[in-house]
């Protein structure tokens, strides 16, 4: 039996395989783990008593609320049959280690894994009735008790056996279910499956639970998604293109309708006008993209028809209509005036009442009542279905109804259908295999279909029907629903466009909380760089005394000797090695020859690089500290890595600097003149100068790069007293306010021309990874100490933290700052501000896009002042591919070492070392963080916990070996 491991970590999780979870009902063995969700993992379990698999459920011990809510609405659906209803049956529910712990029967598949496993090849619409009915039947058992689902999506409806039963389905998760009487207008549902009353904050009902419904019924029926799944407004434009817009009176009352709309001020017309994307992303300050997407050719709900693979005959067709019948009243817009779920159970597409048998095709509808019999709904709806195939006023006294063999009433059935009271006036006609006694009557006939010279073309047509041949050997033509005129000439009339191909999957968010405890923390008072290198000096030690890999051993002697390697930070971070402060360049000084002596003292050959001098912007020049190059070994079998900031399976070469803090100062020259030299058996490169989003650890594969701008405004020779000269003169804060003021907008976008053009727009596949992604909105919040922050959703916070560009001012040099008062003027004022660069931006670009912008803004002041802007850092940004076998082997070291896979990250700031090295030596980066979420980098009191520096070191033992593996191809 392979080793167990637990689950995330020890506080969050701490049920493993194989364990066994005692009950009163004897237990439960698990056997492995399914999946994960929002707040926990299923698992296939054993129940010992009957050898039964069960599904387990179980929910995080930091998210027992989540758990405690899902029980009691759980228990809410006792009083139904969850058979049924296709409601997923929960069999118990115990606490076990401080968990939740909920027992359901074994499903199969989720429907999206299912529409996956086909290439996300569309359904045809009589198997879509199927899962359609089960799912209306079950959403009118929640009405019935007054549940109301919230989440349904395709990943929570799932198949029962879909080899044996392809399309018998439940619907499960009932983590987000609320009672009717407290629905409140919020943010609810998957975003493409999210209701325009959601949207629009308008109160809330079960009607948004019928929305997700014709949302899945498209995702069937096209095989793609029929809204957007990336942004809020998008959904909304698609939504006023295909359902034109929403009445004023739904606008009026929505809480967040001037987040889509704006009031019109024609007098012609509606009250309200859909917003622009400007208008949307001023208003809520989230950006909006235009994907590519089957929504964007759709002008109304009916054009789905013409994506859909083409109509075989005409069956079919009146099939599909009647499909697109229900499918545009489930999705309408006035969630007063969508259908219910008990009403669609009486509409034509879900009964069949269209579909007579002996109107067209008698192969097409057998195939259909078959769907539905392995639905297990065939009973249910076999005697409506039979007035239909055993009654009509055109087959009276001379041709015999037209029945399947294995179709004849039950007793129980003869009985359930009761009398003919009220039929038509027409035989019962008795057929060879059965016999068959009920009705049509005739208003519900003559809506179906009329029949010209019904005699004559309806025996043939039986005849035809019988042996089973299509409705274009006919030469009738027949009057169908109302005059809808279809003869067997002009069958290809109806046939549509087959316009498929395969959509992009929907994830489910990343299961929360993952690593470290919130104990322990080793505070710190210098810059975060200070802290790489003495958590890696021992680690070489260590790896260099090992003959082989052998992790247990290892992590065991990392953990014992913890307080050793907390001495030694402690040693480390007792020098002030601060960049960004000139008084103490001579502790980085210090640091630097520190850093190389105990390089030489684990047998490294060192080398300190002499990399000139820094100019000070006042015209002053500093010395800067000396970068320390150092290599372990240099067997040219081994694969070689640059640590920046760090093995030995491999041969390793350090790269340490002291300036990262201020622009890596002179380091870009020195990589240059020693790219053929020091660099040019390097492998890969390894940066460790970044920290994780959350609790759980993580790969950093990109981060921003910074333009960092000094915009001087000098006025009179000298400080001026405003109580002698305000209003006299021009003052350089005003001018230098006032030009601040244009670099960006309320809601922080970027208001110099030019900008954002360059920037490339999000990608599906990165949407999905930062979907993807741990991170809480709410502690992200709490931890920067606002009360707001700019974006309401994760996907967009990530986006502007990492991949768009923002600006912020930083200060103002020559104001007065001192405590107290001061009524000065001053002569001379200098704000730095800086613009965060992503990949496609060039900071020569930039310099001169944001120079010649504030000299026009400043020339329309009309001032005498004068401005010089000047740019004095031009930082690139760096991006890496995630999918590179480096990064391959980070994952596999992150998983060795905290049982659980990484978030695939980027950083907001800025470390130029990454991007100067792949430029200049052309080999692949990874930045492994292993620093906290909560280890306030760059500000007071930041710190390193005790967690993260051990499990740190056992990462990057783990992680060189995993190196040391990788062919010399992938490089």
């Amino acid at each position: 039996m392979s080793p167990t491991k637990p689950l995330y970590n020890k506080t969050n999780f701490q049920i493993k395989q194989q364990e066994v979870l005692p009950t009163t009902s004897g237990g439960y063995r698990v056997e492995s783990f399914l999946g994960e969700g929002r707040f926990g993992k299923v698992a296939s379990c054993l129940k010992l008593q009957t050898n039964e698999k069960m599904a387990l459920k179980i929910v995080r011990t930091d998210a027992g609320i989540a758990g405690k809510r899902e029980v009691a609405m759980l228990k809410r659906l006792r009083k139904l049959d969850k058979d049924k209803n296709n409601l997923v049956r929960l069999t118990e529910y115990f606490r076990y280690k401080r968990h939740y712990c909920l027992v359901f029967e074994m499903l199969d598949t989720s429907l999206h894994d299912l529409m996956k496993e086909r290439n996300f090849k569309p359904l045809c619409v009589s198997e879509i009735r199927g899962i359609c009915q089960q799912m209306l039947m079950a959403l009118n058992a929640l009405s019935s008790i007054g549940l109301v689902h919230t989440d349904i999506k395709p990943d929570n409806v799932m198949l029962v056996n879909h080899k044996l039963q392809p399309f018998r389905v439940k619907l499960i998760d009932f983590g987000l279910a609320a009672t009717l009487s407290k629905m409140l207008p919020g943010t609810i549902q998957a975003l493409g499956y999210r209701a325009p009353e959601v949207l629009l904050g308008l109160p809330l009902d079960e009607a948004v639970d019928m929305w997700s419904l014709g949302c899945i019924l498209a995702f069937m029926y096209l095989g793609k998604h029929l809204y957007p799944t990336h942004c809020e407004y998008e959904v909304m434009r698609v939504m006023v293109q295909m359902h034109g817009q929403p009445r004023d009176r739904l606008l009026n009352n929505g809480l967040y309708t001037t987040n889509f709309f704006s009031k019109n001020k024609e007098f012609s017309g509606p009250k309200w006008r859909l917003n622009t994307q400007r208008e949307y992303t001023l208003r809520t300050g989230s950006t909006t993209t235009c994907r590519h997407g089957i929504y964007n050719k759709l002008n109304s709900l009916h054009d789905v028809a013409r994506f859909h693979p083409t109509v075989r005959h005409a069956t079919e067709y009146e099939d599909t209509l009647a499909f697109l019948s229900l499918f545009k009243r489930i999705l309408h817009l006035d969630h007063k005036k969508r259908i219910s779920p008990s009403e669609a159970l009486g509409h034509r597409f879900i009964t069949m009442r269209h579909l007579p048998c002996y109107t067209y095709n008698f192969t097409y509808v057998t195939a259909a009542r078959s769907t539905l019999r392995e639905c297990g709904l065939s009973k249910k709806f076999s005697v409506q279905f039979k007035r239909f195939v055993t009654s009509s006023e055109a087959l009276n006294r001379d041709v015999a109804p037209i029945t399947d063999s294995n179709d004849s009433l039950s007793a129980d059935e003869e009985t359930a259908a009761g009398p003919n009271k009220g039929a038509s006036p027409v035989s019962v006609t008795q057929h060879s295999e059965g016999v068959n006694s009920s009705s049509l009557d005739n208003e519900t006939y003559s809506s179906f279909v009329e029949v010209k010279t019904r005699k004559k073309y309806f025996k043939r047509a039986c005849r035809q029907m019988r042996n089973e041949r299509s409705l274009q050997t006919l030469d009738s033509t027949l009057y169908i629903r109302h005059g809808l005129k279809l003869s067997a000439e002009a069958c290809n009339e109806y046939q549509l466009p087959d316009e498929v191909s395969a959509a992009s999957s929907v994830a489910e968010p990343a299961a929360e909380s993952l690593g470290p405890p919130d104990d322990d923390p080793l505070v710190l008072g210098a810059s975060t760089a200070s802290m790489r290198v003495p958590v890696l000096l021992p680690i070489l030690l260590l790896i260099s005394a090992a003959q082989a890999f052998q992790y247990t051993e290892l992590a065991q002697h990392i953990d014992s000797h913890q307080q050793q390697y907390v001495e030694a930070l402690r040693e480390w971070i007792a020098i002030e090695s601060d960049s960004s402060n000139i008084l103490k360049r001579a502790e980085l000084h210090r640091m630097m020859d520190m850093t190389a002596q105990k390089l030489r003292l684990m047998g490294g050959t060192v080398e300190l690089v002499d990399i000139g001098e820094q100019e000070l912007p006042d015209g002053q020049t500093l010395a800067l500290p000396k970068v320390v190059t150092a290599q372990f070994g240099d067997d040219s079998d081994k694969l070689t890595v640059c640590v920046y900031g760090h093995e030995l399976p491999v041969n390793v070469k350090f790269l340490i600097e002291g300036m990262e803090e201020t622009g890596s100062n002179g380091l870009d020259a020195m990589i240059m003149a020693q790219r053929d030299t020091f660099f040019s058996d390097v492998d890969y490169i390894i940066i460790s100068d970044c920290g994780w989003l959350s609790r759980r650890p993580a790969l950093t594969y990109g981060t921003r790069g910074n333009c960092y701008f000094y915009a001087e405004v000098q006025g009179p020779k000298q400080d001026l007293h405003s109580g002698v000269y305000g209003g006299t003169v021009i003052e350089p804060m005003t001018d230098l306010i006032g030009i601040l003021d244009t670099l960006i907008s309320p809601s922080g976008t970027i208001l110099i021309p030019g900008i954002r053009e360059a920037v490339a727009p999000l990608s599906d596949d990165e949407w999905k990874m930062y979907q993807d992604i741990q991170f809480d909105m709410e502690n992200h919040k709490n931890k920067t100490g606002v009360n707001q922050l700019m974006y309401s959703n994760k996907v967009d916070l990530l986006a502007h933290m990492w991949r768009y560009p923002t600006v912020s001012i930083h200060g103002i040099e020559g104001a007065f700052s001192d405590p107290g008062t001061k009524t000065v003027i001053p002569a001379k004022v200098t704000a730095k501000f800086s613009i965060r660069q992503v990949p496609n931006m060039d900071p020569a670009m930039v310099k001169k896009q944001v120079t010649d912008y504030l000299h026009s803004v400043f020339a329309k002041r009309r001032s005498p002042n004068k401005l010089k802007v000047t740019m004095v850092i031009g930082a690139k940004p760096w991006l890496a591919d995630p999918r590179h076998p480096l990064y391959e082997a980070g994952k596999a070291a992150v998983n060795r070492v905290f049982n659980t896979d990484p978030d695939l990250i980027r950083e907001g700031g800025t470390i130029p070392i990454a991007r100067t090295f792949q430029d200049v030596t052309m080999k692949s980066i990874i930045m492994m963080p292993i620093g906290g979420f909560d280890d306030g980098m760059h500000s007071q009191n930041e710190k390193i916990s005790r967690y993260n520096y051990i499990e740190g070191t056992k990462l990057f033992v783990s992680f060189l070996y995993e190196v040391s593996q990788l062919k010399k191809t992938s490089v």
